[in-house]
């Protein structure tokens, strides 16, 4: 599976690059951004340098473009993704959940964008995990991004689309109508 993320700054826009480019909703950068940064933290979050083993899950490669207001390609923008593992489980203190931690998912990558503002990763599609154990939400697989440019920093999120989560997800549903996923 190839998952695109045109324009995670700035604009977004599927995989063809002749569609329209919507601007990309700004979330919070909580929960789980790393409270210190993981030995390893590579394009490859299947593996962690230094041990044995891949990732539980279904592995995914995100390839895409950061481009700015203007839609010109942001070199060497700063990008750090962090996401939970195919058990829906963060790697970090704050965490709740009972689920089993994945020690062979790296979960945080940091990586430039290349001089078009191009990154390519592999990961895996995370799992849902619960939202709000009082109601039974969960929150639908998705990847948290933050891009630093020359001159701003932008928190967001990448969903999968048609996941049955994303129907009524407390993020999502934030959102005015005409910035939804489609």
């Amino acid at each position: 599976m190839v998952a695109s993320c045109v324009g995670v700054t700035g604009f977004a826009a599927s995989a063809h690059a002749d569609e329209f480019l919507r601007p990309t909703p700004q979330c919070t950068t909580v929960p789980f951004y790393p409270v210190a940064h993981p030995r390893d933290e590579d394009a490859d979050l299947t593996r962690v340098r230094g041990s044995c083993g891949r990732a539980e899950g279904q592995i995914i490669e995100v390839t895409g473009r950061v481009l700015n207001a203007r839609r010109e390609p942001s070199a060497r923008a700063e990008l750090d993704l962090w996401q939970a593992d195919a058990f829906g489980r963060y790697a970090h203190p704050a965490e709740l959940s009972t689920a089993p931690l994945d020690d062979a998912f790296q979960g945080f990558a940091r990586l430039p964008t290349d001089r078009d503002g191009g990154f390519r990763l592999l990961t895996i599609k995370s799992w849902a995990y619960p939202a709000d154990p009082s109601n039974g939400r969960r929150r639908p697989p998705h990847l948290h991004w933050m891009v630093t440019g020359r001159s701003d920093r932008m928190t967001t999120q990448m969903m999968f689309p048609d996941e049955p989560h994303n129907l009524g997800d407390i993020v999502l549903g934030r959102l005015p109508a005409d910035r939804q996923p489609d």
